[in-house]
């Protein structure tokens, strides 16, 4: 005795050390291994019992649980029976003694220790245990003790996380369905036990009739209220919450003590771990129910829970967590799809009683504007969920169900919708309309006809205007002020984004992030009800643009600058909030712009035409009057003056897409002799001269970046959109050709307007233009490239080669003129063949001097990046152009230089993201030469073998980073599916059946390619493995990869045999189900093989197992060929697998197995 308290002792002295803060690291190293040798001997059970007994330290309480946790699931099956018993009677004991002063973390690793033990021990050598727990119930000292024994069950047994065989898991499964309805029956009577408790404690005060109507805030601005009238419906609806078993009417529960509250919270939880996993039936009762939104009730009344009738009750704790755990018990049951037919009366009752509770949430409190500011957040959290499983999942079930008032409730979300104060929680309600507008358009897009959406048009417009209300500062200002709006000035390279819509997540403001959302749900809505939504968005862009258009007459000269004549306090911010409606609207109306597309197109263009009239009147008045130069009483204006004019040439880019069609074929009449006239001439050339004012007028004027960026981008568009004489015509467009070469400002803007003038001298024009005047453009597009490109094309390489100061002095310059041909070679991806021979007629001269220039710069790599991006998109696009021997020069200069002086193999070795990433495009150079149909470049394959499994896998093999691996793996995959005959060559006695279909050729490099591919597999990069898995599947499904004799004979094994370790040794779990897929099918290639040879082989050389588990598992592996029975005996034969090398580690050394 008097050893083990000196050990206890020295382990609490232990303990505390290791916690000091002046304990060092290499000290709490030392202590750790010594605390973790003593948890691997021999009966180190005894000792922690020992001190679990008689320490007060709770450290040494925790080490003791964890070691016997451990010893209970890994060394269990190697401890004596009795050893079994006494672990079990002394833990089971203890925490019957202590479960009331030991902290709540000792009770439930306590009760966890007991829990392992049933897992492993119940009923055969435990059959007490369920006895035991529930007996618990009966008395009120230990009832909280068998509700936490009761959720660890539901979490350890129902599906166990430790290692157990198949049939144990399955076992374990039907024994506790067995006692689930005991669960839920004695869960149900706790709860009701402190309905019963509580429901005499006071008399409340009748709640208000749930159709009781409630007056709206004044200052919500329409926010709260909604067209959408409740009627009748309603107060049937919420009849079978008010008349339930449970709930009295004109009764509310009243605030709980502490003793009642734990009891409630912990009954709560694990009604909602059960209803994870068990299926919808008649184990859940209507009593249950109501009883469970009885206490969901307590987080919807704030107020209540902190007084009652005038009083505060001090001894008493809110109920709103309550309210929560009640609302997840309820989404447990929302959230499952597969609902029996029987079940869904039952479903109907539960809609009907959260209804009431939404009634109630979106019910106003005196001196607040809405009750939700009251309540805890986690609660509208909960609630929402709800809402958003009901409309996702189930809403389909009652859209028609006479008992079910659909309108109603789309009125209590929008009232719900529109009072949140957190913008998280408002997102979440979007979330859920969204959801909504998915369900119509898909009924709309069906056989139904659209007047099945014909009753929602009142709701979906109600929402229209509460969203547009949401975003203009004249109805929200307050809450709009609050969230952070930040004028980006930067240029999208990506043509489809507008000024406005700068990206997602972290790289926008707070403001565009809330206006985008609400602005994408309008733009679904308009879907459904175009001209309705457009005109909600038009008349208040239309007012407010008449304000704007009228600024002049408050303008006065002074000193030769403009200035507003606008100071008052109070005009101010009313312009100021006008001027960023206008920006928000302005931006509606260019999202607005594809309902005009397409078919509706025709019927609409002269509604099209008066916006884009609007919109071209706006550009011209900013630019006239240099709105962006005027002086203001306040600098925000300045700024808004700057958002206003960028986003009106952003919108006017929209609207390019409409103007483009509106050039289509489609009203191209052709008379008879060919004569072709276009409808809408006339209306394309002048809009398209108007918006070439507006973007080229921009540019010379002193604007702010962020205005010649959308000036830019403007004229980016047109010439790639709207492909038309009209360009060529104008001074304006003229006088860039002579300017833009020289531009010194931006680079990116000066790159913009290169690539846009170009556009027009070399896209083709729409048929019905008469005289295409090719000679003429391929004339001046000639020399306008040859005016920017011409420092490349006279450069003397081999005085370059010989002086690295003019090298360096020239990169930039490189880079720049490189990297805008670049861009222009890819707008060519989908124009004709005379457009590209065109274009390379011009910079053909610049390609070949790029070539020449690659051995000069391969050690500078913001060129070298920059001549093989050149070089990939040409290869992409001018391949034909470029002639098979000028790429076969090129493809094997850059072999050359890459093989030689190991420039490759320093590339790759260094940290320089650059260098890595001139190797990925070097590599998805060779992709698409190896990819290439023809003859001309199969040549190139076996060098391309040779670099990449030579030079490059060597190197990248063994290193986790994937930069390098992806593009290798990938061009190996590609090389092998397009280039299949290289190794595998067909002939006429094979496809007449009389020859030898395993013949191979280069079959040392096909076995090393797969080698690699099996490497990867023994890899953790989880990206990896699944790109070489579906590339081997993929070349398994066309060309029979696994059937291939070299494949069949020398690999199969090999590559089963690591899919199966990688299975067993869980390193790769998210990918388990295409894993054995891809054992399944390299199986199929010979069944009786793969069982009656490989598993027996496969388990004896896998360690940890004895003869007879071998034997067992080789038995219960079922023979059966068909995908989905093959899969779950895998897992099951995988999980025994598991669970016997477990099992085997935890016995002693010398143990006889029997």
């Amino acid at each position: 005795m008097a050893t083990d308290q000196a050990s206890l002792m020295a382990l609490e002295g232990l303990m505390t050390e290791f916690f000091g803060l002046a304990t060092s690291n290499s000290r709490k190293h030392d202590i750790e291994t010594i605390l973790g040798n003593f948890g691997q001997q021999r009966g180190a059970w005894k000792q922690c019992l020992y001190y679990l007994a008689h320490t007060h330290n709770s450290y040494v309480s925790m080490y003791c649980l964890t070691t016997l946790e451990n010893i209970i699931n890994k060394q269990w099956v190697g401890l004596m029976p009795e050893e079994r018993t006494e672990i079990r009677s002394t833990l089971y004991r203890f925490v019957l003694e202590n479960h009331k002063v030991a902290p709540y973390y000792i009770r439930n690793k306590l009760v966890k220790l007991v829990v392992d033990i049933a897992r492993l021990s119940w009923p055969h050598f435990y059959p007490d245990f369920f006895t035991n727990v529930l007996s618990l119930s009966r008395s009120p000292d230990t009832v909280v003790l068998c509700i936490v024994f009761l959720q660890t069950i539901s979490e350890e047994l129902a599906c166990p996380r430790e290692e157990l065989s198949y049939s144990r898991r399955t076992e374990l499964r039907r024994l506790l369905s067995q006692q689930v309805p005991t669960m839920l029956t004695l869960l149900s009577g706790l709860l009701e036990g402190v309905v019963e408790k509580h429901k005499n404690a006071v008399t409340a005060t009748p709640p208000p009739s749930p159709t009781h109507s409630h007056s709206h805030s004044p200052s919500r601005s329409g926010l709260s209220s909604s067209p959408i009238q409740t009627g009748s419906l309603l107060s049937n609806m919420f009849h079978s919450l008010e008349s339930g078993p449970t709930v009295r009417m004109g009764w509310v529960l009243p605030p709980l003590d502490p003793e009642s509250e734990t009891i409630a919270s912990l009954a709560l939880n694990c009604l909602t771990h059960l209803f994870s996993w068990i299926p919808l039936s008649s184990l859940i009762t209507p009593h249950l129910l109501n009883t469970i939104f009885l206490f969901a009730s307590l987080g919807a009344d704030p107020q209540h829970n902190r007084h009652h009738n005038g009083l505060v009750e001090k001894n008493c704790v809110s109920g709103e967590s309550l309210g929560v755990l009640a609302m997840g018990a309820i989404n447990e049951i929302m959230s499952k799809n597969c609902v029996p037919h029987d079940f869904e009366d039952f479903l109907l009752q539960m809609f009907r009683n959260t209804f009431h509770l939404l009634q109630r949430l979106v019910r106003e409190e005196p001196n607040t504007t809405s009750r939700l500011q009251l309540l805890d957040p986690s609660y509208i959290d909960k609630f929402s969920e709800f809402l958003r499983l009901f409309v996702s999942v189930h809403l389909r079930r009652f859209e028609n169900n006479s008992q079910f008032p659909v309108l109603e409730f789309l009125a209590l979300l929008f009232r719900y919708t529109f009072r949140q104060h957190c913008v998280e929680a408002y997102f979440n309600c979007l979330d859920v309309w969204s959801i909504f507008l998915d369900h119509l358009s898909a009924k709309a897009q069906g056989s139904q006809e659209r007047a099945g959406i014909t009753r929602y048009t009142d709701a979906l417009i109600s929402l229209a205007r509460g969203i547009l209300h949401k975003i203009q500062h004249r109805h929200n200002q307050a809450e709009l002020e609050e969230l952070d709006h930040e004028i980006r000035e930067e240029i999208l390279e990506n043509n489809n984004a507008y000024y406005g819509e700068l990206g997602d997540g972290e790289d926008v403001s707070e403001w565009h992030s809330f206006f985008t959302r609400n602005l994408e749900l309008v733009a679904k809505i308009a879907e459904l009800l175009p001209d309705e939504i457009f005109s909600l968005v038009y008349e208040p862009w239309n007012d407010a643009t008449k304000i704007y258009l009228s600024l002049q007459s408050n303008m006065v000269e002074q000193d030769g600058r403009r200035r507003l004549n606008i100071s008052a306090e109070h005009e101010c911010p009313r312009l100021h909030c006008l001027l960023r409606d206008l920006s928000s609207l302005l931006q509606a109306i260019g999202r607005l712009s594809t309902l005009f597309l397409g078919e509706e197109l025709p019927k609409r263009s002269t509604t099209a035409v008066q916006v884009i009239d609007k919109l071209v009147q706006m550009a011209n008045y900013s630019t006239g009057l240099k709105l962006f130069e005027v002086q203001t009483a306040v600098e925000v204006l300045h700024s808004d003056f700057v958002e206003v004019h960028a986003q009106v040439l952003s919108t006017l880019r929209a609207w390019v897409h409409w103007l483009s069609q509106l050039y289509g074929q489609q009203f191209v009449q052709v008379f008879p002799g060919g004569t072709q006239t276009h409808q809408h001439q006339d209306t394309c050339h002048t809009i398209n001269k108007q918006m070439l004012v507006a973007a080229t007028s921009i540019l010379n004027v002193g604007a702010p970046p962020l205005i010649v960026n959308c000036g830019v981008q403007l004229l980016l568009s047109l010439s790639v959109m709207v492909r038309s004489p009209v360009a060529l015509e104008m001074n304006q467009v003229q006088s860039l050709y002579v300017q833009a070469p020289s531009i010194l400002s931006d680079l990116k803007v000066r790159g913009l307007i290169l690539r846009a003038l170009v556009n027009f001298l070399l896209l083709p024009w729409p048929s019905f233009v008469v005289d295409h005047k090719l000679d003429t453009r391929k004339h001046h597009l000639t020399t306008f490239i040859n005016s920017f490109t011409s420092d490349i094309r006279k450069l003397d390489v081999q005085r370059l080669a010989d002086d690295k100061s003019m090298q360096e002095s020239l990169a930039p310059k490189l880079c720049d003129t490189l990297s805008i041909i670049q861009y222009q070679v890819g707008e060519l991806n989908n124009t004709d063949k005379a457009s590209r021979e065109l274009y390379y007629h011009c910079v053909q001269d610049v390609i070949h001097q790029a070539i020449l220039l690659f051995p000069i710069y391969v050690q500078h790599t913001s060129v070298c990046e920059e001549i093989l991006a050149l070089m990939v998109v040409v290869m992409q696009v001018l391949r034909v152009q470029l002639g098979a021997v000028r790429v076969e020069a090129t493809i094997q200069t850059f072999l050359d230089v890459f093989t030689t002086r190991h420039h490759l193999q320093l590339a790759i070795t260094t940290d320089n993201p650059a260098a890595v990433r001139v190797v990925d495009k070097f590599l998805k150079l060779l992709e698409l030469i190896v990819s290439e149909p023809g003859q001309s470049f199969k040549r190139f394959i076996p060098n391309t073998i040779t670099l990449c499994m030579d030079h490059i896998y060597p190197i990248v093999s063994d290193h986790t980073s994937p930069e390098v691996k992806s593009p290798l793996f990938e061009l190996l995959r590609c090389l092998l599916e397009h280039n299949w005959k290289y190794f595998f060559k067909p002939s006429i006695h094979i496809s007449l059946g009389a020859g030898n279909w395993d013949s191979i050729e280069n079959e040392a490099q096909f076995i090393q390619i797969m080698q690699a591919f099996g490497q990867s597999f023994m890899q953790p990069d989880i990206t990896i493995f699944k790109h070489n898995l579906e590339a081997m599947e993929s070349l398994n499904s066309k060309y029979k990869l696994y059937h291939k004799g070299v494949f069949r004979n020398s690999l199969l094994v090999h590559f089963i045999t690591v899919l199966l370790q990688v299975l067993v040794h869980r390193s790769q779990d998210l990918l388990q189900e295409e894993i054995t897929i891809t054992v399944y099918n390299m199986a199929a290639v010979d069944f009786s093989t793969y069982f009656g040879a490989f598993v027996p082989h496969f388990l004896q050389n896998m360690d940890g197992l004895d003869a007879d588990q071998r034997t067992a598992l080789k038995a219960n592996f079922k023979t059966d060929t068909d995908l989905p029975t093959f899969t779950q005996n895998v897992q099951r034969f995988i999980n025994d697998l598991r669970y016997y090398r477990t099992c085997n580690a935890s016995l002693p050394p010398g143990t006889v197995k029997l």
